[in-house]
């Protein structure tokens, strides 16, 4: 029977040997595992070359996208319709390029205080007023205040405190009184004040009254040819603006005594605008219906079409001047 000792000695030999043999094999495991993975890699890779149509990856024939054509698919226009004296559409005509710029309010106010401070009147007073006096200061040393006053009299006179004399700072008639816009700025308020006339949100802003399917209004040119004031009225009916012109009988103020005499006894609202391009009759034959205006398109200005300065007014137009509008502002489509 062997020692302990040698019993001992043998079995550290045996485990040594155990551990030898396995890290042996696990070594030439891995390598294996990797040579095979190289391998198979680069098949997969010659595969993916050789098919390389049709799947995704990064040997995809993808097909080249054409450039952009210069000439790109204009957007749909706007159409507005075309009504006749009966109010039913006989046509249809394209929205005029001024309808799409932007509309300025501050640029409108501005055009129409300048318009309406053409109006104004100068006024100023005498330059001798409350000054044909003999009045005089007399001086210090009597107890009195050193204003001019009448001789042999305390009276006060000519200074600008007492009873009958002069105005410290009087009105002159010199003021100019009259305010200045640029060319290009009135030219774009008169654009953008035609551009607001296609909006319903500030026509109904602006207080107008009236049946609409859609703004802006187109009519024939017949309406140039109304000749009686019966006529217009029918006409008015059958396109649902009678409304605004009854709102506007409805609210005239008789005023008195020094309006009256100065001639402007009553105040009158602002009812439709009808333009036109040539008048074959129909001024004479709507001029006495309240509020209504009537206006050759040569002959527009932004007081017309924003009273007041506020944009929105209820707007017809006729087909000749519906159509040549976009001539008159060249300048600001450009």
């Amino acid at each position: 029977m062997d020692s302990p000792e040698e019993g001992l000695k043998e079995g550290k030999e045996a485990i040594g040997e155990a551990i030898q043999v396995s890290s042996k094999g696990k070594g030439q495991d891995e390598n294996e595992g990797e040579g095979e993975g190289v391998g198979k890699g680069e098949s997969e890779d010659r595969k993916g070359k050789e098919e390389g149509e049709g799947k995704e990856g990064p040997y995809e024939k993808k097909a080249i996208e054409p450039l952009p054509s210069a000439k790109a698919p204009r957007e749909r226009w706007p159409i507005v319709r075309v009504y006749n004296l009966d109010g039913k559409v006989v046509g249809r005509i394209r929205l005029p390029q001024i309808f799409r710029i932007p509309i300025r309010p501050d640029l409108i106010r501005r055009a129409v205080l300048a318009l309406q401070s053409h109006r104004f009147q100068r006024k100023g007073r005498d330059p001798k007023a409350g000054m044909r006096t003999s009045a005089e200061s007399v001086g210090v040393g009597r107890g009195l205040a050193r204003v001019p006053r009448i001789h042999d009299s305390t009276r006060a006179a000519f200074a600008p405190m007492t009873v009958g004399g002069r105005l410290a700072h009087p009105p002159r008639a010199e003021k100019i009184l009259t305010k200045k816009i640029n060319k290009k700025e009135r030219l774009l308020a008169l654009a953008s004040a035609v551009a607001a006339t296609g909006s319903l949100e500030l026509m109904t802003r602006r207080g107008h009254v009236a049946s609409l399917k859609g703004l802006p209004l187109v009519v024939s040119d017949e309406l140039q040819s109304l000749k009686r004031a019966k006529d217009v009225e029918r006409f008015l009916r059958s396109l649902g603006l009678w409304e605004d012109v009854l709102r506007v009988k409805s609210r005239i103020k008789e005023r008195s005594r020094g309006a009256r005499s100065r001639g402007r006894a009553r105040r009158v609202g602002k009812g439709p605008l009808i333009v036109v391009a040539e008048d074959k009759g129909i001024m004479k034959a709507a001029r006495n219906i309240p509020g209504l205006d009537i206006v050759r398109i040569r002959d527009l200005n932004v007081e017309l079409l924003a009273p007041g300065g506020t944009p929105g007014r209820l707007t017809l137009w006729d087909s000749s001047s519906f159509k040549t509008i976009d001539q008159l502002f060249h300048e600001v489509i450009a």
